[in-house]
């Protein structure tokens, strides 16, 4: 390769790593502060006991500059370069992703899921294997200068596929969010926003709806709604001496 072509190989290359470090960060920082700022909240709440406040976007970009560091010092020690240097972004997604991955045991002072605290040693290591193999059998080809296009395309597909192995790890289901939501504005005093979470939902789960409930009564709108259901059900024919008794068995 001809001295100009490698010198633009390595300018692509390191505009390719501050490229892919901002990528990064607007995914970690959307991913914590939009799609799982409940669940972050709520583990916050659970391993702090309620004793300090967590800020959403402030925790979002602690966590992604941790991340970062930590992607950097990875980068250092495993010397990844050409077209998988971004496999240096295994440890951080999948931290991201571990710290996500809250169930129902929230509620009860649980945390992130026991299983990981066996299985993120192991995948870890079986990552370093990967790299150690990566680095002693194809040497060659990753300190090979070879099309940049190729380059940019390898880097960005691991670091996709890094990143949607995140989201798949950490807990979407979207009832659970709106469980943490409204426990969250129930914390704030917030009960007309807190019974306002997930009204346009097709799904809704018990707890969910004992949340509403609860907001309500303490907002002090659950009687008026309950009237107003009476007076519906009365219009529409039903027996008043029928419904009163239903409520009073």
């Amino acid at each position: 390769m001809s001295s100009n072509n490698s010198l633009s190989y390595k300018r692509a290359a390191r505009i390719l790593t501050v490229a892919c470090g901002l990528l990064f960060s607007i995914f970690s920082i959307v991913y914590l502060f939009v799609l799982q700022k409940d669940v972050v909240g709520a583990l916050h709440y659970s391993l702090s006991q309620g004793k300090t406040h967590y800020s959403p976007l402030v925790g979002a970009i602690i966590i992604t500059v941790v991340l970062l560091v930590f992607r950097w010092g990875i980068n250092g020690l495993m010397g990844l370069k050409g077209p998988v240097r971004t496999l240096s972004y295994f440890p951080s997604c999948l931290l991201l992703g571990v710290l996500t991955d809250v169930d129902r045991t929230i509620f009860h002072g649980g945390n992130i899921g026991d299983k990981w605290f066996w299985l993120l040693p192991l995948l870890l290591l079986i990552y370093i294997g990967v790299v150690y193999t990566l680095r002693r059998v194809f040497r060659s080809w990753l300190n090979q200068e070879g099309s940049i296009l190729g380059l940019i395309n390898s880097n960005l597909a691991i670091l996709t596929l890094l990143c949607l192995m995140t989201v798949g790890i950490g807990n979407t289901n979207v009832n659970f969010h709106h469980e943490l939501a409204v426990e969250q504005a129930i914390r704030n005093h917030h009960y007309e926003a807190a019974r306002m979470v997930g009204a346009k939902s097709l799904e809704t789960t018990r707890t969910l709806a004992v949340l509403r409930a609860y907001a309500m009564s303490l907002e002090g709108t659950w009687g008026s709604l309950c009237l107003n259901i009476l007076h519906i059900m009365v219009r529409k024919g039903f027996c008043l001496r029928l419904i009163l008794r239903k409520l009073c068995a």
